[in-house]
C-alpha cells in the first residue's frame, strides 16, 4: 500500500503480460498489456488464426453477432481516441481529482454557468431489442421492498422508492459513471457503498469504491481506491449478513477484505475473482469463485480459503438459495454443477442450454430444485438442472416473452419470495416466478449509449440516434420514440432537412439504411454494405438534400437519396477505411475526408483528391465553417496536454492550435453554430464548451453528467444544441450566447466590451505580454488573466554546497519549512537541493529562517523552484 499526498491508501495491482499462444478467448489478449497497438495486433492475429476464412461482416452475424470480434470492436472502438502520447490507456477521471484540487478558475468560466440542460432521451422500452442501456448491478433496501438501487455500466447509479416504476439519477458528481457494484447497509440503509469501473471486460477499468452517509446525496472515495493505469476491475461485493461493516470484494487481483468499511483492508488471494458469496443462515462460510475454473471455500467468514474444485479455465459463478442453505449451483462454461454438501463436493453436473462463459443462474425463492439460467436467452429447469425450457426468446418467437438479451448479472431480493431479477443490455427485468410473468422494470433509466445523434431542422422535435447494444432509434413529430431498427448497434444517422420522415441510419460496418416513416431500405453502395469501417462516415450534402457522400476504402457519391452510387474516388489509403468525411456548405464539390493521421480534401472542379497532413492522428470530428469551405476545424482525442482542438483556413494545408486552457481530456465532437462567426461548440468528457471570436479562450457551457459526448447537433429554429452522449441518453440545452456588438460598453476603452472584459481596469490586450512588476531579483513577468503583472524567473543562484570563501559571520544557519528542518555552518554549508517538501496552491505556510549575524542590509529571499531549474 502507498500512502498519496492526500492520505488515501492505494490498492496496488500488478499488470501482467501475456502472450498470444494459448490464450482460449478475446477477454485475456485485451487486459495482456498496456499498449493498445500490440493488444490490437495480438487481436487481429487470434481472429485470423480463429476465423481464418471469415470476414469481418461474417463475424458480426449470425451465431457470432454479438460474440467476441464485436466485444472487440466496440473495446477498440472506445479506447482508439483515448490514449496516452505512449499508446497506454488514457486516464480519464484525471482532469476531475486535478479539478478537485485545484481551486483557481478562469474568470470566463462563469459567463455560461447558468445554462440548463435536460434530458429529452428515450425513457421507456420501445421494441424487440430497443430499450435504454446496459446494467450492471442491484442492490436492496433491507426493510421496503419498493426500495432498490441500479447500477448502470457507464450510466451512473439509480434510485427507486416505488418498486422500479420510476428511478432518480444520485450520484451525477462522482468522478465516472460506470458502477460495477452496490452495497446497501443492512443496519443503516442510508449508507451505500458503490464500486466505480466497469465490469465488463470491453469497458473502461475501475477507480475503486466510493461511499454515501445520505442515501446516495453525496459520495466520498473510501480509501479502497487506485488510478486507471493499473487496468483494476471489481467484479462483485458481498457485505457479511451479521456486519455491514465487513465486504468482501472480489477483483482482477484477487479478493479484498475489509471490516471496517474500506478504512483499511487486506488482500486475502491473488489472481482475478468473479463472484463471492456468505453462505444464507451461516457467515463464517464463504464461497469463492475464479475466473480460472477454480472453486474454494472459507470457514472463517473470508479469512483464509482452501481449495474445493478446478472446473477447467472458465469463469465460475455462483448461485445459493435460502430454502436450501447446503446447495451450492455452479455455471461454468456449458456445464452446470451442483453441490448439496455445502460446497465440500460437486457430485452432480448437467449441460447448461447455453455456453457463455457470463452465463447467469438464480434459484427459485420457493424451490431448491428450479433454476433460471442464460445468457443471450433465459431457460428453467424445474428438476435440478437435469432439463431445461426456454422462457424467452430474444425477438418474441414462439409466443415467448421478449426481454433484452446479454444477462449481466441476477438477484434475489429477500424481501420478495416470488421473483427474481436480471441486469442485462437493455435494462432491468423481473420474473414472477409463480406466474412465469416477466416485468420490465427498466423505463425511466436513462442511459443509453449514443455513438451518434441527428436532428431534423423542419420539425424541432425530431430527433434520431445510433446506440451501442439497443440499435437506432428516433423520436416523431408528436414526441414519441420508436425504433428503426429492432436490434444490434445503431450507427451514424442523418435526417433530411426538408422531410423529417426521412431518416438515415446505419448497422455496424457501413450497412447503411433509409427510413421513409414506416420501411427500411438498404442504400449501402454496391458490394460495400458490412465492408465498411466499424462506425462508417456519410454525410447529406447541406445544399441537396438527395445527395450523400459515404466513405468505405473510396468515397461515393448518391443522387438519388441512395438508390444508386457513383465511386468518385481512388482508393484514398490504399483501400483502407476511412473514418471521417465532412461537406462544406458555401460549396458542397469541397468535400474533406480523413484516415488516421490523413487528410482529402475533393477538388471543387473535378474529382481528383489532395492529401494532407493533420496535426495528430485521434481525430475524433471534423466539421467545415459554414461561410468558408477552406475553413475546417478538428478534434483530437487523447490525453496530450494542449492538444484538443485545430483549425485549418486553407483546407489543410497548415493548422492553428486553437486548444487555449482546454482540460486535458478527450474530446469527441464539434459543430459550428451558423448564427455567429467562427462561432463552435465542442464536447468532452468534461461538458462542453463554447467560443468565438469576442471570446479569448473557450469556455465552459454549462454543467453535464461526468459522461462521454460523442456528437453534437444543433436545432436552429428551437435555438437548442443537443448532445449525444456515451450513457446518458441526449441532453439539450437552450442557445444563448452573450453578444458584443458596437453598441455595448467598452468602458475602459481597451477595445472589448464589457461582457468579456477579463480586466476592467486594465487593457486586455495585454494579457499575456511581457511586463516588469519593479522586483529587482526577477525577470520575464507577464500580464496574467488575473489582471496583474506576475511570474516571471528568478534572478538568484543557488550557493555552492561547500559555502564560499570570505564570507566572515554573515550567513543563513537555519531553515525550517514543513518537515525540512536543516541547519548549516560557516565554512561547510550543505547542499540540500536533494530534498523536497510539498506545498498545496491556496495553503499557508510558514518558513522559519535564522541568520547568524544580520545587518541592516541583509534580507532573506525564499521562492518555490517546482523543478529545481533555478526558476520559481
Amino acid at each position: 500500500m502507498i500512502m498519496t499526498k492526500n492520505h488515501i491508501l492505494i490498492v496496488c495491482f500488478s499488470l501482467v503480460s501475456l502472450v498470444l499462444f494459448g490464450q482460449e478467448n478475446i477477454w485475456s489478449i485485451l487486459n495482456s498489456g498496456s499498449n493498445f497497438e500490440k493488444i490490437c495486433d495480438q487481436a487481429e492475429a487470434y481472429f485470423k488464426e480463429k476465423h481464418p476464412n471469415m470476414a469481418a461482416k461474417q463475424l458480426v452475424a449470425g451465431e457470432h453477432r454479438d460474440g467476441e470480434f464485436v466485444k472487440y470492436m466496440r473495446w477498440k472502438n472506445y479506447w482508439e481516441t483515448s490514449l496516452n502520447p505512449d499508446g497506454s490507456f488514457g486516464d480519464f477521471t484525471a482532469y476531475y481529482f486535478q479539478k478537485q484540487e485545484n481551486s483557481q478558475r478562469s474568470v470566463f468560466d462563469d459567463l455560461y454557468k447558468d445554462v440548463e440542460w435536460s434530458n429529452i432521451s428515450n425513457t421507456k422500452f420501445i421494441n424487440l431489442q430497443i430499450s435504454m442501456g446496459r446494467t450492471s448491478c442491484l442492490a436492496f433496501h433491507p426493510t421496503d421492498p419498493d426500495i432498490f438501487y441500479v447500477g448502470a455500466s457507464i450510466g451512473g447509479v439509480w434510485k427507486t422508492e416505488d418498486g422500479g416504476g420510476t428511478y432518480t439519477a444520485i450520484g451525477d458528481e462522482l468522478p465516472y459513471l460506470a458502477v460495477s457494484s452496490i452495497v446497501v447497509d443492512q443496519e443503516n440503509p442510508e449508507v451505500l457503498y458503490i464500486s466505480l469501473g466497469n465490469h465488463i471486460w470491453n469497458g473502461s477499468p475501475s477507480i475503486g469504491i466510493y461511499k454515501s452517509e445520505n442515501g446516495g446525496d453525496a459520495w466520498s472515495p473510501t480509501n479502497f481506491i487506485f488510478p486507471t493505469s493499473i487496468n483494476a476491475r471489481i467484479y462483485w461485493m458481498a457485505a457479511d449478513p451479521e456486519n455491514s461493516q465487513t465486504i468482501l470484494v472480489t477483483t482482477n487481483n484477487g479478493l479484498y477484505k475489509t471490516t471496517d468499511g474500506f478504512n483499511s483492508f487486506r488482500q486475502v488471494t491473488d489472481s482475478r475473482c468473479e463472484q463471492v458469496y456468505y453462505k444464507y443462515g451461516d457467515n463464517s462460510v464463504v464461497y469463492l469463485g475464479k475466473s480460472n475454473g477454480e472453486f474454494l471455500k472459507s470457514t472463517d467468514g473470508g479469512e483464509q480459503f482452501s481449495f474445493i474444485e478446478d472446473f477447467g479455465t472458465r469463469t465460475v459463478r455462483i448461485a445459493l438459495t435460502a430454502q436450501d442453505p447446503e446447495k451450492v449451483v455452479v455455471t461454468h462454461g456449458n456445464e452446470i454443477k451442483v453441490s448439496i454438501d455445502s460446497g465440500e463436493s460437486f457430485s452432480i453436473t448437467h449441460t447448461a442450454p447455453e455456453s457463455f462463459n457470463s452465463q447467469v443462474t438464480s434459484i427459485n425463492p420457493q424451490n431448491s430444485e428450479d433454476y433460471i439460467t442464460g445468457y443471450f436467452d433465459l431457460y428453467r429447469s424445474p428438476d435440478g438442472g437435469a432439463n431445461y425450457n426456454q422462457i424467452t426468446h430474444w425477438l418474441g418467437n414462439n409466443g415467448l416473452p421478449l426481454i433484452h438479451v446479454d444477462m449481466r448479472n441476477t438477484y434475489v431480493n429477500p424481501l420478495q419470495n416470488d421473483r427474481i431479477y436480471f441486469c442485462h443490455d437493455g435494462g432491468v427485468d423481473a420474473l414472477n416466478i409463480e406466474t412465469g410473468e416477466f416485468i420490465n422494470l427498466s423505463d425511466g433509466l436513462i442511459i443509453t449509449q449514443f455513438y451518434d445523434i441527428a436532428v431534423s431542422q423542419s420539425n424541432e422535435n425530431v430527433i434520431s440516434g445510433g446506440s451501442q447494444d439497443n440499435g437506432s432509434m428516433y423520436r416523431d413529430g408528436n414526441g414519441t420514440w420508436d425504433d428503426l431498427a429492432g436490434t444490434g448497434d445503431g450507427m451514424i444517422t442523418e435526417i433530411d432537412p426538408n422531410n423529417e420522415e426521412l431518416i438515415y441510419w446505419e448497422y455496424q460496418l457501413g450497412a447503411m439504411r433509409r427510413f421513409n416513416g414506416s420501411n427500411n431500405t438498404n442504400i449501402s453502395p454496391p458490394n460495400e454494405d458490412g465492408e465498411g469501417a466499424w462506425i462508417t462516415p456519410y454525410r447529406l450534402d447541406p445544399n441537396d438534400s438527395r445527395r450523400i457522400i459515404a466513405g468505405y476504402g473510396r468515397v461515393y457519391e448518391s443522387l438519388d437519396r441512395g438508390d444508386s452510387w457513383t465511386q468518385i474516388s481512388e482508393e484514398l489509403d490504399e483501400g483502407l477505411n476511412l473514418a471521417h468525411i465532412a461537406i462544406a456548405d458555401s460549396n458542397s464539390e469541397r468535400i474533406y475526408a480523413n484516415r488516421t493521421d490523413k487528410l482529402f480534401v475533393k477538388d471543387t472542379d473535378a474529382d481528383t483528391w489532395t492529401s494532407k497532413n493533420l496535426p495528430s492522428g485521434s481525430l475524433t470530428d471534423m466539421e467545415v465553417n459554414p461561410l468558408d469551405m477552406n475553413h475546417v476545424v478538428i478534434t483530437v482525442g487523447g490525453y496530450t496536454q494542449g492538444t484538443k482542438v485545430f483549425s485549418s483556413r486553407d483546407a489543410g494545408d497548415t493548422w492553428e492550435n486553437i486548444s487555449g486552457e482546454l482540460p486535458n481530456v478527450r474530446f469527441g465532437a464539434i459543430e459550428f453554430y451558423k448564427d455567429i462567426d467562427n462561432a463552435m461548440f465542442i464536447g468532452s468528457e468534461a461538458g462542453v464548451y463554447y467560443k468565438d471570436d469576442n471570446h479569448l479562450d473557450w469556455v465552459p457551457y454549462g454543467k453535464l453528467p461526468n459522461t462521454r459526448i460523442n456528437d453534437i447537433e444543433i436545432q436552429y429554429n428551437a435555438q437548442k444544441i443537443r448532445v449525444g452522449t456515451y450513457g446518458r441518453g441526449v441532453i439539450e440545452a437552450d442557445i444563448e450566447i452573450l453578444d458584443c456588438d458596437v453598441n455595448s460598453p467598452d468602458t475602459d476603452e481597451d477595445g472589448i466590451c464589457d461582457a468579456f472584459d477579463v480586466c476592467p481596469d486594465l487593457d486586455d490586450n495585454l494579457i499575456g505580454q511581457l511586463c516588469d512588476d519593479g522586483d529587482a531579483l526577477s525577470s520575464n513577468e507577464m500580464y496574467s488573466t488575473n489582471c496583474t503583472c506576475e511570474g516571471g524567473a528568478s534572478n538568484l543562484t543557488y550557493c555552492e554546497g561547500a559555502g564560499s570563501s570570505n564570507t566572515g559571520s554573515d550567513y543563513i544557519t537555519f531553515v525550517q519549512l514543513n518537515e525540512l528542518s536543516n541547519t548549516s555552518g560557516k565554512s561547510d554549508f550543505s547542499d540540500f537541493r536533494h530534498l523536497s517538501t510539498e506545498l498545496y496552491a491556496d495553503t499557508s505556510y510558514v518558513i522559519t529562517i535564522s541568520l547568524n549575524i544580520a545587518f541592516p542590509l541583509d534580507t532573506a529571499f525564499a521562492w518555490i523552484d517546482f523543478d529545481r531549474s533555478g526558476t520559481n
